[in-house]
């Protein structure tokens, strides 16, 4: 499980997936003609060919355990698949079958979400709520900043509730913005309502330049979230620690910078900027050299402008460090 919270956040970061992990071949009538194993290997195994039947690791699995479980099979961000509106379960079975006029996988190889190997494990057992909220921690990437500020990737793998319920979050800042289309935003939004938490969406962007209208999206947000907070973005490594790290700055102005700066740590964040990616860690200097005594919520309103930033980059031989101006959102 250790394993699982380590290898993670890596591939989660970003908002496409491309990567095969568990894999089902359905034949003509619809049952599977070929299992893989869903394990940490990027070979999947295969277990056994044309009996209509599931398995994990050589052990049968129902179905409906999979199928039935919206945050597993269907978890979000989970594309490069076509499915139907179920799979048909025979509960009286000692293994599910599937129908062909139900599951409709065009009799070709469907991909699931990079991290769903580890859900389908976990849906396999039971465990008392202790040990599953560490194990969810761990797989969304969870630390606390400040004893009022966790940060921590998306939930991909569903179990939503039981990893917010345990820790009391208040409020959450969504930091992928407003995603309505998305079915991980639906999610996310319903969970949020059913346990009381106050929801927000702020847009940012881990290669692109903040706009000054983003920025104070989000100092608002912290000022009218309610702690415990959570901020999250989808791996929980770069626009989180950017988040966060403003969050540092605001409580604690300039003097803050270190902690600030230390969110953007490879461990235990896991933040390994790419190209675009590296002005993250530049903009708490940024504030703490032209700040003059104003506040974060002051300096974003009044000072900040993107393209003085993207100037102040440039000077430093940056000037590649980043992608684009983000547009205000």
């Amino acid at each position: 499980m250790f394993a699982m919270g380590v290898l993670a956040p890596p591939l989660l970061e970003g908002d496409h997936f491309v990567g095969p992990v568990l894999r089902h071949d359905f034949g003509y009538d619809g049952c599977a003609r070929y299992q893989r194993s869903p394990d940490f290997s990027i070979r999947g195994k295969h277990l056994r060919k044309g009996n209509g039947r599931a398995g994990i690791a050589g052990k049968p699995i129902h179905f409906n355990n999979i199928a039935r479980s919206d945050s597993i099979l269907f978890a979000a961000g989970a594309d490069h698949r076509v499915h139907g509106t179920s799979l048909q379960p025979n509960l009286n079975a000692a293994e599910t079958l599937v129908s062909a006029r139900v599951a409709h996988y065009n009799c070709r190889t469907f991909a699931v979400n990079p991290c769903a190997r580890a859900a389908c494990l976990i849906s396999t057992i039971r465990l008392r709520p202790a040990p599953m909220a560490a194990i969810l921690d761990r797989l969304y990437h969870l630390h606390w900043v400040t004893p009022e500020l966790a940060r921590s990737a998306q939930p991909y793998l569903g179990f939503y509730a039981r990893f917010l319920r345990p820790h009391g979050f208040k409020s959450l800042i969504n930091l992928r913005g407003e995603n309505a289309d998305s079915r991980w935003w639906r999610a996310e939004k319903r969970t949020a309502e059913r346990l009381g938490i106050r929801h927000f969406d702020v847009k940012l962007s881990s290669r692109n330049l903040p706009s000054r209208a983003n920025l104070i999206a989000l100092v608002d947000a912290f000022a009218a979230a309610e702690a415990p907070l959570l901020i999250k973005c989808s791996g929980g490594q770069d626009r989180t620690s950017l988040a966060a790290a403003l969050y540092l700055l605001l409580r604690g102005g300039p003097g803050a910078l270190a902690a600030a700066q230390s969110q953007f740590a490879l461990w235990p964040y896991l933040h390994r900027p790419k190209r675009f990616q590296r002005w993250l860690r530049q903009l708490p200097e940024y504030f703490g050299e032209t700040a003059r005594g104003m506040t974060v919520p002051e300096w974003v309103r009044t000072r900040y402008r993107a393209e003085d930033f993207a100037a102040w980059l440039k000077a430093r031989g940056m000037a590649q460090s980043y992608g684009a101006l983000q547009a205000a959102e």
